[in-house]
């Protein structure tokens, strides 16, 4: 594995797992020794624990090189691990009772987690705000940094307040798992790209979409697809938050 990573040496505990100690190193391609003295040692990929808390868990991650002896009760510590770091548990569904609104139009998320592609008002693409319009219709997106992993659902979407043709007919949705994650799209059930149907009749009733899964995840972007004159989007988030 090249490049940085973190040891984490953790101790298993009947309620769960404690985290003992944490730095950056660099794996020096030696294997663990069950008969050592060292601690049980668990590396995970600097930028993005969780792929390597997926393959303690059972499942895959190809790009995951280092391997180490597991322990009996590694599957408790797996999970302990999944929560702690954030990571969707791929194990078991992840879905919300009753999705809920996560902020919003609510203002609970603040303007500062609020990006866009160009526009001079990132925080105008609230539900029932004033609506953002990008400068540049092309490649544009909206982003929401929802501060922490949360579970999300669906979305809620609307097009421009006084403009009467200015809305979302259609759109697609990316996310990032954790902040320094990669980008990856909402797929249907059958593993394609989700495009999701906007604002077709007017700009004004909210059009809600769900999901065919939830995602878990830190950051959620909109691309519109397509529009009538001009993209126009305001918008809320639905789910649930995990803790």
């Amino acid at each position: 594995m090249d490049g940085a990573v973190r040891f984490i040496y953790l101790a298993a505990t009947v309620s769960g797992v404690t985290l003992v100690s944490s730095h950056q190193a660099c794996y020096n391609g030696s294997k663990y020794d069950v008969n050592s003295n060292n601690p049980h040692r668990w590396v995970l990929p600097y930028e993005d624990p969780c792929e390597y808390a997926a393959v303690l868990g059972g499942l895959t991650a190809p790009n995951v090189s280092y391997q180490q002896g597991a322990p009996y009760y590694l599957n408790k510590i797996a999970v302990r691990m999944l929560e702690f770091f954030g990571c969707q548990d791929d194990r078991k569904s992840i879905e919300c009772s009753t999705p809920e609104p996560l902020g919003l139009e609510d203002r609970t998320i603040p303007d500062e987690s609020i990006s866009v592609s160009s526009s001079y008002f990132a925080w105008s693409g609230r539900l029932n705000g004033v609506a953002w319009v990008p400068r540049f219709d092309a490649n544009c997106w909206l982003e929401v940094d929802l501060g922490e992993s949360t579970v999300v659902s669906g979305l809620i979407t609307q097009g421009d307040e006084t403009i009467e043709n200015w809305r979302v007919t259609e759109y697609k949705v990316k996310y990032k798992k954790m902040s320094s994650s990669d980008y990856e799209d909402v797929k249907d059930n059958n593993g394609a790209i989700q495009v999701f149907e906007g604002n077709i009749e007017d700009n004004e009733t909210p059009v809600t979409n769900m999901f065919d899964q939830s995602i878990m995840a830190v950051i959620v972007r909109i691309e519109p697809v397509a529009f009538i004159d001009l993209v126009s989007l305001r918008l809320e988030l639905l789910g649930c938050h995990i803790n």
